[in-house]
């Protein structure tokens, strides 16, 4: 009995242990613009995430459904971004951070709030905060905040069903109080299953 409380104690020490071993990262903003998309044209976006003494930690990769090469996820809908840890100089070695750490947010690769599809981003989808275009995420000490905006939609197609351009920004910022693994369920009313996944 007492090793096993021992034990249990031991574990709780080292999971609040690798909390504190989230190194804090250097805040950066980025803007993309995609025009001209269609079908089977790719949005790609590839940042690196480093910590404060400049080394990577995370790779924040984006897509959108056309992307077809060899990847850790598989990429679908309008945009789709994922975060991984990175380990050493190049090895991805996480699942994606941008994920829940539940059941459907791990057994899935768009069951998650980094992918953005068309009917997300227009009404009356639009309107859910964290779930439309503008999404943050919290996790690890560090906030990452992903925006569509300026979108473009397709004219040859009534109603409207996908953007021909939209421009893209990703904020990435320390936050102290960020303390789960993956990213933690937003603390707003979720939306009705069309809007959502």
């Amino acid at each position: 009995m007492v090793a096993a409380v021992l034990m249990l104690v031991s574990s709780v020490m080292q999971g609040a242990g690798a909390t504190e071993n989230w190194p804090a990262v250097v805040a950066f903003h980025r803007t993309y613009r995609f025009s001209g998309l269609g079908a089977g044209i790719d949005t790609p976006v590839v940042e690196i995430i480093r910590d404060s003494a400049g080394v990577p930690r995370y790779q924040l990769e984006c897509h959108s459904g056309a992307y077809e090469r060899d990847s850790p996820i598989t990429f679908s809908g309008t945009h789709h971004c994922a975060v991984f840890g990175i380990r050493g100089t190049a090895t991805l070695d996480t699942p994606n951070l941008l994920a829940e750490d539940t059941r459907d947010g791990q057994s899935s690769d768009w069951f998650n709030r980094g992918r953005f599809r068309a009917g997300q981003l227009m009404e009356p989808c639009a309107s859910y905060a964290e779930y439309g275009p503008t999404r943050t995420f919290r996790f690890r000490r560090m906030a990452v905040t992903l925006r569509v905006s300026s979108i473009v939609w397709s004219k040859t197609t009534t109603p409207a069903t996908y953007p021909t351009a939209f421009v893209f920004d990703v904020d990435v910022r320390a936050d102290p109080t960020a303390t789960t693994s993956h990213a933690s369920r937003p603390a707003v009313r979720a939306p009705p299953d069309e809007c959502y996944p």
